[in-house]
Parts: C-alpha cells; structure tokens; sequence
C-alpha cells in the first residue's frame, strides 16, 4: 500500500519511522533534484540533495499543515539553490590572500603559504576539493563562521574543526602547486 506525501508526513510527525522518511526523501527525489539541475546546474545537484534531505530530515516536525509540504520542500530547494549560487558568486571574488591574512589574525601556528590564485583558477582548484572541504572552507572564509559555529554545525570538536581547515588549506595549496607544475 503507498502512501500520499501528506500522509507519510502526517505518520513522520505521530512517529519518526527511517523507513517511512527514506519512501518520502525516494518520493521527492525526482522532483528536487530537477528543481535543483534547473537552478544551479548538474555539478552541485548531489550536494544540494543530501542539504535538503537533512533538511527535511530536522524540520519535518515544524511543519504545521502536512498539506503544505510540497510547497515547503519547493520553497526549500530553492532557498538551497539561491545560497548556493550567491556563494558562487562570493568565490568568484575570493582570492587565497583572505586564507593567509585570516590564519595570521587567529594566530594558528602554521601559516598558509602566500599563493595568489587567479579568479579563473580558483573555482577549478575548489572543485578538486572533496565536498567535506569545499564545505569547511566556505563555511569559515566566505559565511564567516567562527570555529565554534562551525562546530556546533558539523557536531565535531573544536581540535577536529581546526584540523580540517588546516588539511582542507593544504591541499588548496598543494593542488595550487601541482597547477603551476611544482
């Protein structure tokens, strides 16, 4: 027997079921990941997705009419797509020179390397990054996010949040160095 969206959210807000939740994420699917392909292309759509998946996941209780879900989830897509693209933008103009004045301002012991990165090159450097780093990064240079709201976002200590932004750094570095032939 299947189920209506509105009544897989109705059963998820009496009692949080994985099972009933992964029908619901397989329902909705097809239409977020098209919604996202339109609005910002085919190369951040699996990111976007898994974003509005855990969306869904922590706010389908909040949700007051389960009626209105499909027009929460468009309305949700598309606020994910929009960020997504305004933090495009924002690393259109984002140069490696923020990284170095930023890790010296906080005084971590080991500071980044002066590497200036083209804006034509910084996009391709980012997207060699996994998606875990990629997402480090912007979270702290372009959101400006302090590490504890970082850590408070990703549930990982502070040591480990710091950890990453140094590894994510290096490779940034190093894939810079590999570009230039080094």
């Amino acid at each position: 027997m299947s189920m209506t969206t509105e009544q897989l959210v109705v059963k998820l807000q009496e009692r949080f079921d994985d099972r009933l939740f992964e029908v619901l994420v397989r329902q909705q699917e097809h239409i977020i990941r098209r919604q996202c392909l339109r609005m910002v292309g085919d190369a951040d759509t699996d990111d976007l997705f898994q974003e509005i998946s855990i969306s869904m996941f922590l706010h389908i209780n909040s949700l007051r009419n389960p009626a209105s879900f499909p027009f929460w989830l468009k309305k949700t897509v598309a606020n994910a797509c929009v960020d997504r693209i305004r933090i495009r933008k924002k690393l259109a103009n984002f140069t490696i020179e923020a990284f170095t004045d930023i890790v010296e301002e906080e005084g971590e012991d080991e500071c980044v390397e002066e590497l200036f990165i083209s804006m034509d090159d910084l996009p391709k450097l980012l997207g060699q990054l996994s998606a875990e780093d990629r997402q480090i990064l912007e979270m702290k240079y372009i959101q400006k996010k302090t590490i504890r709201e970082i850590q408070s976002l990703t549930d990982a200590k502070e040591s480990t949040v710091k950890m990453r932004l140094k590894r994510s750094r290096q490779k940034l570095q190093y894939l810079k160095l590999k570009m230039l032939g080094q």
